[in-house]
């Protein structure tokens, strides 16, 4: 009997670029996500380093307060504006994690076919050697009555 080849190969390996791409897109929309969320901690670094140095400074220099106010509102909109961005991206990463579910679903289905098709052909091949064991030992015995006879 031939080995088996399985007919939807070419499927199934498409199937499984389709996956690696999906993996590869989650990766780099999270490895993004990771640099917001990044920019947002260093934001709000910086603001709790500006309040203790506006405190200090304060007393020193009273007439910038205008100037540290404006820079403290500035600051929070930028750290407001990149949580806003964060949030709107959390959805594009959970889009691509759902498809990334959604592209191994699908590789999954043409496996577990490629493996049912492995097994009936496995099958087929022990049923077959079975087959032509019992022919040979059929024929091997018939041999032996004819040669005593």
């Amino acid at each position: 009997m031939k080995k088996f080849e399985f007919r939807l190969q070419t499927v199934l390996e498409q199937r499984e670029r389709h996956e690696n791409l999906a993996r590869k897109a989650l990766a780099e929309a999270l490895a993004e996500l990771v640099k917001m969320q990044e920019i947002v901690r260093k934001l709000v670094l910086e603001r709790k380093n500006l309040e203790q140095e506006f405190e200090e400074k304060l007393k020193q220099e009273p007439a910038k307060l205008p100037a540290y106010l404006d820079y403290f509102a500035s600051l929070g909109k930028r750290i407001a504006d990149q949580q806003d961005a964060i949030l709107k991206f959390q959805n594009i990463v959970e889009q691509k994690r759902q498809a990334l579910a959604e592209a191994r679903k699908e590789k999954k289905v043409i496996e577990n076919l490629k493996d049912k098709q492995y097994s009936e052909w496995k099958k087929e091949l022990e049923k077959q050697e079975t087959a032509f064991l019992d022919e040979l030992a059929t024929s091997r015995y018939r041999n032996l009555m004819n040669n005593e006879g």
